[in-house]
């Protein structure tokens, strides 16, 4: 049997059992909840706040009801308080908050097992609670309802909490040969879900690639392509999370340069050779099939 009703027939029974339980008028969300603390009533100012409830008030217009609007962002890194209030007037006979079907307060009585949660301000003019250190599993719908003379009403606000991005995963510094095929992995986590962008740091800006991807392939590595790459995990929330992996391109000796001077009989001759290789190249000199040793020449500009 339906005992309490709204303009639209029974109201849900957990809303109906709150406000059957609960002492103070239509609930009217702010565009955005405030968050942060603000002080709790103390006994005195209940009392005060009970008797202004009892007192004849104007009339004042029938309220409406207010529909569903987002909260201001929270960041679960800077643990803040959710602050829901209910602005009402002395119509109100009955109020309470739910969090989906499950009553958090009814008037000033706690029905949430939850320490984080507490009532704030209980008036004949608004009715908030505070829930503190917010995390994701907080997130959803509450409710504001309450009990006129007339029918009870309800106003619902969601919650969204954000999370700022995080790398929890990326790969390792790496070395390969030139023409090998790399896979670099960078995972983040977040709310919204963060974009995960590559970037090769070790060429001029402008130049290096970039990668809106968890994974980065390179396929037929070369060696200017060694060096570090960076990824970055961004969603708007704060700043965004970086890390950095190394790529080593292993690559046979290359002979850049190789030249002499010209020398009279019985002066010093010089030979120079520059090379490059990762790692580095050990230089040999020979003259036709013969190998000589450091102290028959000098040795220079190897790299």
């Amino acid at each position: 049997m339906c005992k309490k009703k709204n303009q639209r027939g029974c109201l849900p029974a957990p809303i109906s059992r709150a406000l059957s339980l609960a002492p103070s008028l239509f609930c009217s969300l702010p565009p955005f909840a405030n968050i942060g603390f603000k002080p709790a009533q103390n006994s005195a100012q209940r009392k005060a706040a009970a008797e202004a409830a009892a007192s004849p008030a104007a009339e004042t217009p029938q309220p409406q009801d207010v529909p569903p609007r987002l909260l201001d962002r929270l960041l679960r890194d800077d643990r803040p308080a959710l602050h829901p209030r209910c602005t009402i007037d002395d119509r109100v006979t009955r109020v309470a908050w739910l969090n989906r079907s499950t009553i958090l307060y009814a008037g000033n009585d706690k029905w949430s097992i939850d320490p984080r949660v507490i009532i704030l301000v209980n008036t004949p003019t608004q009715y908030s609670i505070m829930i503190q250190n917010v995390d994701v599993y907080d997130e959803g719908p509450y409710t504001c309802s309450v009990q006129t003379d007339n029918h009870p009403k309800t106003s619902r606000v969601h919650l969204i909490v954000q999370v700022p991005p995080q790398i929890m995963n990326i790969s390792s510094d790496i070395t390969v040969n030139e023409g090998s095929s790399v896979t670099l992995l960078c995972l983040a986590i977040g709310r919204p879900e963060p974009t995960v962008t590559w970037r090769h740091l070790s060429v001029k800006e402008g130049q290096g690639f970039v990668s809106e991807d968890e994974y980065l392939e390179i396929s037929d590595i070369k060696r200017d392509q060694s060096g570090e790459y960076e990824c970055s995990a961004l969603n708007d929330v704060a700043a965004p999370d970086v890390r950095k992996v190394k790529i080593t391109v292993n690559y046979p000796p290359y002979i850049s340069k190789a030249k002499n001077t010209g020398a009279s009989v019985g002066q010093k001759g010089i030979l120079s050779c520059e090379a490059s290789a990762v790692p580095m190249a050990e230089f040999q000199w020979f003259k036709e099939d013969t190998r000589k040793g450091l102290w028959e020449l000098y040795l220079c500009g190897h790299k």
